[in-house]
């Protein structure tokens, strides 16, 4: 069976090994002095937990439909549908997200 593909993020705050499975993939934040051959392993152990979390991600992701962001579309918020005013603001490097009445100003890269 082929192994996670992870990366490895080395924090000075972590006291203890984890691993964070999110839509950019695996991630596993180990503490700075943990020892690189003990991370594999780790892994391993908790392939199972990895791979129904991956299948669960993708498994919501496939009941959402892909919202189609453009400016003057509509979003469901809270229950209401908000009018979209995206605007692109090239060398941004956050998207910005406010609403403004019944309408939601969206500043994106």
């Amino acid at each position: 069976m082929p192994s996670v593909p992870y990366t490895i993020r080395r924090s000075d705050r972590a006291r203890h090994a984890r691993i964070v499975v999110s839509g950019d993939g695996v991630e596993v934040v180990v503490p700075r002095r943990f020892a690189e051959r003990r991370i594999a392993p780790l892994v391993e152990e908790k392939r199972p937990w990895i791979e129904r979390t991956l299948e669960r991600m993708r498994e919501s992701e496939a009941e959402v439909a892909p919202a189609h962001l453009r400016d003057g579309g509509s979003v469901p918020f809270l229950g209401e549908r908000l009018t979209l005013a995206v605007r692109v603001e090239p060398g941004r490097t956050r998207a910005h997200v406010a609403r403004r009445g019944d309408s939601l100003h969206v500043a994106v890269a």
